[in-house]
């Protein structure tokens, strides 16, 4: 439960995790540039953005899970050695009206509120200490205190987690971006903009040699291994309670709008942009695909952004 839980939310976190973009017709290879209002973002201003929509991941797993989200991003054409790059950071976003019709039965069963959010912010840090307590026999016989259990005999060792050493952590943000040019399946050019790139180009889908069976494989690494820049997301279900960290990268599809709030660009995440890790679940590959569209909006004066 607890997978099926988690990795169907994060998904969906994800997909908040977008930029701005616009359509892409074939480039021919020219820098990419944002535009706002029809008129080319001036080189090195941040020109702050918001993606809004209602997004959904689809997971044969995990099923489905649907939420309002509201995203906060920058962009801003940088210009190094007479070259303009297309870049931007994903820098905040906020969810609500969330969804999981496959897990109501869930939550249902168990008595619990159905809540489930994604946040940006890191999981609660937290000392693990070792320490004695009295062992089973001696608890079974009602000594629960250590004078009760004189002998070395009558106590073992046990993990636990000290409430003083439990703090928040700080987010990931900034997420990294930039425009690219691909090519579809079908042929098609377009213009992503990809989200999550690690400091340094590092990639965001770190691995590890793990012995299992007597072989080393290479798994997916843990959160802590994952390089600034990329998309980290903890997916919470706090009734349970329960959360789970997902990370990577994605490029959804961008396509213009026609000029003005009616047809604005947008955002458009497939199984093509990309997969994110579950970084808790020991997997070989990516396996988490991002679906859905977001909508685009300059931020202080609701201007059309382009991206070409």
């Amino acid at each position: 439960m607890r997978k099926r839980l988690v990795t169907g939310t994060v998904a969906w976190a994800l997909i908040g995790v977008a930029t701005l973009g616009g359509a892409a017709a074939a480039h021919a290879g020219a820098p990419l540039v944002w535009f706002e209002n029809g008129a080319k973002i001036i080189n090195n201003k941040h020109a702050l953005v918001t993606a809004y929509g209602r997004l959904d991941f689809q997971s044969e797993e995990q099923g489905a899970v649907e939420c309002n989200n509201v995203i906060n991003t920058s962009v801003v054409n940088e210009s190094e050695k007479g070259v303009s790059y297309a870049k931007g950071a994903f820098e905040g976003w906020g969810s609500n009206a969330c969804r999981a019709e496959d897990l109501e039965a869930v939550f249902k069963e168990l008595g619990l509120p159905s809540t489930v959010y994604a946040t940006a912010e890191e999981p609660l840090a937290k000392a693990v200490l070792e320490g004695e307590v009295c062992d089973g026999t001696a608890v079974a016989e009602g000594r629960t205190h250590l004078y009760e259990c004189p002998s070395s005999a009558e106590r073992q060792a046990q993990s636990f987690i000290s409430p003083e050493t439990v703090h928040r952590s700080p987010t990931s943000f900034p997420w990294k971006t930039q425009l690219v040019e691909r090519t579809e399946s079908d042929g098609e050019a377009v213009i992503a903009d990809t989200i999550g790139i690690g400091t340094g180009n590092q990639s965001c889908y770190p691995k590890e040699s793990v012995l299992i069976e007597g072989a080393y494989t290479e798994l997916a690494a843990p959160e802590s291994a994952v390089p600034a820049g990329c998309i980290k997301v903890d997916v919470i279900a706090p009734s349970i309670p329960d959360e789970i960290e997902f990370y990577g990268s994605v490029s959804p599809v961008v396509r213009n709008g026609a000029g003005n709030s009616v047809d604005p660009s947008r955002l458009e995440f497939n199984s093509a942009a990309g997969l994110l890790v579950c970084a808790e679940c020991h997997i070989r590959d990516p396996e988490t695909p991002v679906n859905g569209t977001l909508k685009l909006i300059g931020a202080e004066s609701q201007g059309l952004m382009l991206a070409k």
